[in-house]
C-alpha cells in the first residue's frame, strides 16, 4: 500500500517541477559559492557590509532611530537584526540572507513568466536569472537589494494575478508583498506607480473601486514610517536643473548595461547586444500589430505593454526626481528591478521563435550568460 501511494505521489510530480528545482539548486550554489571572502568590487562592498554589521548589532530601538536618518527603510535591517541575534554576526552569516533571497527570486520569476506567457518562458527566464552576474553580485553582500528584488518580482506576480482573477487571496498577497517591498527600499513607490498605470490602462473599470481601496491600504500602512523619516531627516532637498539630462541618460545606459550584462566588456557586451536584438525585434512586431489593429486591448499586446510600462514609468519618475526636483544618485542597484521585465521580454521573444533559430538564440544566451558568470567568479577568485 505504501509503495503504491508513493508511486502515485511520484507520478504527480512533473518534469517541470524537477527542472525548476534543478535551476533553483544551481542558482543557490552559485550564490553560496565563495560567500565569505573578498568581493569583486573590493572595499566598497566590504564597507557596505561593515556598515550593515554596525547597524544590526545595535539594540532594536537604536537601530530604528538610526535608520530614520538614512535613505533606507527598516525591513531588511529588522530581519538581519533578528538573524544576527540567532546565528551570530560573522561575514558568512551576514551575507547568507541575501543569497537566500536571490535564490528564491529564481522561483518567483519562473512563476511570473509562467503567469504571463507560459511555462517555457518561465523556465527560460529562470535560467537567465540563474547565471546573471548582476544578481549573483548583489547576492554576495549584506545589503537589502536581493530582498527588494525578490519582493518586487513577488509584487508583480500577485499584481498580474489580481488584475486577471480579482480574487481576494491575490489581492491580499499583492497588498502584503507591496507593503514589504516599500518597507525595503523607497524605490518601491516607483513600482506602485507603474502598477497603477498598468491597471488604469488594462484593468477592468468595474474593479477600479476595489483597486483604489487596495492602494489606500498600502499608503496607510506605509505612511507612519514615511512621515517619521521626513520629520527625522536633516538633509534639505537639493534642487537640480535640466542641464544634466544628458548625463542622466548616459548614467542610465551604463546602469542598464550592468544590469543586463554584468560588465562593460567581453561577454557583457555580447549579452547586451542579444537583449537589444530580441527586444528591438519584439518592439517592431508589437508596433506592427498595433498599427494594424489600432488597439492594445488584446491580451498578448497588453502583456508586452505592461512589461514595457514596468520599465518606462519608474525610469521616467526617477529622472524627474533625480535631475529636476532633488538629487537622488542613479546607480544600477537602485533600478536593479528592471532586470525582471527585460528578462521576461527577452525570454518571451525567444519562445516565439521556432526550430533552429529558437535553439540557436537560447543556446547563445545560455553560453554567454555562463561565460559572463565564469569571468565574474574569475575576478572574484583573483581577489582571494
Amino acid at each position: 500500500m505504501m509503495s503504491a501511494r508513493f508511486f502515485i505521489w511520484k507520478s504527480k510530480i512533473s518534469i517541470e517541477f524537477w527542472m525548476v528545482l534543478f535551476l533553483f539548486m544551481m542558482g543557490a550554489l552559485l550564490r553560496l559559492y565563495r560567500l565569505e571572502g573578498p568581493h569583486l568590487p573590493g572595499l566598497w562592498v566590504d564597507t557596505m557590509s561593515a556598515d550593515t554589521r554596525i547597524l544590526v548589532n545595535q539594540s532594536f530601538l537604536d537601530m530604528i532611530r538610526h535608520l530614520m536618518h538614512l535613505q533606507f527603510p527598516p525591513l531588511y535591517y529588522v530581519i538581519l537584526n533578528l538573524w544576527v541575534k540567532a546565528f551570530g554576526n560573522s561575514e558568512w552569516v551576514l551575507k547568507l540572507p541575501s543569497a537566500i533571497f536571490s535564490s528564491l527570486t529564481i522561483i518567483v520569476i519562473y512563476k511570473l513568466g509562467k503567469e504571463l506567457f507560459g511555462k517555457n518562458v518561465g523556465l527560460i527566464s529562470a535560467l537567465l536569472l540563474v547565471f546573471s552576474p548582476f544578481a549573483i553580485d548583489y547576492a554576495h553582500n549584506a545589503k537589502m537589494y536581493a530582498l527588494f528584488w525578490l519582493l518586487t518580482a513577488g509584487s508583480f506576480l500577485f499584481f498580474f494575478r489580481f488584475i486577471k482573477d480579482q480574487k481576494a487571496g491575490s489581492g491580499i498577497l499583492y497588498t502584503l508583498v507591496s507593503i514589504l517591498c516599500c518597507y525595503t527600499m523607497y524605490t518601491g513607490f516607483l513600482l506602485l506607480a507603474a502598477q497603477n498605470v498598468i491597471f488604469l490602462l488594462f484593468g477592468e473599470k468595474a474593479y477600479r473601486r476595489k483597486w483604489f481601496l487596495v492602494q489606500m491600504i498600502i499608503i496607510l500602512c506605509l505612511s507612519p514610517w514615511v512621515i517619521s523619516f521626513l520629520c527625522s531627516t536633516h538633509e534639505p532637498f537639493r534642487l537640480r536643473a535640466w542641464d544634466s539630462a544628458f548625463n542622466y541618460f548616459t548614467f542610465f545606459l551604463n546602469a542598464l548595461s550592468s544590469i543586463i550584462g554584468g560588465s562593460h566588456d567581453g561577454f557583457g557586451k555580447v549579452m547586451c547586444c542579444l537583449y537589444i536584438f530580441l527586444i528591438t525585434y519584439l518592439l517592431i512586431d508589437v508596433l506592427a500589430v498595433f498599427y494594424e489593429n489600432k488597439t492594445i486591448t488584446n491580451f498578448p499586446l497588453m502583456k508586452y505593454f505592461s512589461l514595457l510600462i514596468w520599465v518606462i514609468i519608474p525610469v521616467l519618475i526617477y529622472f524627474i526626481f533625480d535631475y529636476v526636483l532633488i538629487r537622488a544618485h542613479l546607480a544600477d542597484r537602485y533600478i536593479g528591478f528592471l532586470q525582471f521585465p527585460l528578462i521576461l521580454l527577452a525570454s518571451s521573444q525567444i519562445d516565439r521563435f521556432h526550430g533552429i533559430v529558437q535553439k540557436a538564440l537560447l543556446g547563445a544566451m545560455v553560453v554567454v550568460a555562463m561565460g559572463n558568470t565564469y569571468i565574474w567568479f574569475n575576478h572574484y577568485l583573483m581577489l582571494s
